[in-house]
């Protein structure tokens, strides 16, 4: 099952509804798109998820400080930045998830 399709079948079991595969298309073209379209997150507003419920870190994620653009991990246990680069930890200003690399 495609990450796609496991997003759809959430929704449907949310709703508690099935979808028409008319809409099941629409969602799977919209959810490509997304992942197409990555969005920057505000520090400010939210943090990365920790990797799992046990771990303090999070995924490898691209931070910036609206001038560089490193990758990082924030670390809950110490509520930092750990930074692969020259971006200072307190001034990260937003950040993404990394795309999925081709197989």
């Amino acid at each position: 099952m495609t990450r796609e399709q496991e997003l759809i079948a959430e929704y449907e079991e949310a709703m508690n509804a099935p979808l028409s595969e008319r809409d099941k298309e629409l969602m799977q073209s919209v959810l490509e798109w997304a992942d197409i379209h990555p969005n920057w997150h505000k520090v400010d507003d939210e943090l990365p998820p920790p990797i799992s419920d046990v771990s303090p870190f999070s995924n490898d994620v691209f931070v910036t400080d609206g001038r560089s653009l490193c990758k990082g991990e924030y670390n809950y246990t110490s509520n930092s930045w750990s930074v692969d680069g020259k971006i200072d930890n307190d001034e990260i200003t937003h950040w993404m998830y990394l795309p999925e690399l081709p197989i």
